[in-house]
């Protein structure tokens, strides 16, 4: 059974649950959903890899150079505004998806 808490934060508050099987959930409700994941944990994960954009998950990733790929292969992938993104991993790929 998943678990969830709330990270109250100077942006906003948001909730965060942790679970078995919440990506194909996720993929499942989401059918326009693209996963941006650490690519350190890309064979531990479930995925479409037809949707999924594989990051490093070192600082350098967080630069415009770096986002220019990523947004490309989004757009490539039909991605609009209300496209879901998936960030999956730590701080650095949570900063690479909510710039790009």
């Amino acid at each position: 059974m998943p678990e969830s808490f709330e990270i109250k934060a100077s942006s906003g508050s948001y909730q965060v649950t942790i679970g078995s099987g919440l990506l194909a959930e996720a993929l499942r409700t989401h059918a326009d959903a693209i996963v941006l994941m650490d690519d350190y944990l890309t064979d531990r994960l479930p995925a479409d890899e037809e949707k999924v954009i594989r990051v490093t998950a070192v600082e350098g990733s967080k630069s415009l150079e770096q986002a220019a790929p990523i947004v490309a292969k989004l757009r490539e992938l039909g991605a609009h505004r209300r496209t879901h993104l998936l960030a999956i991993g730590g701080g650095i790929i949570q900063d690479v998806a909510t710039f790009v």
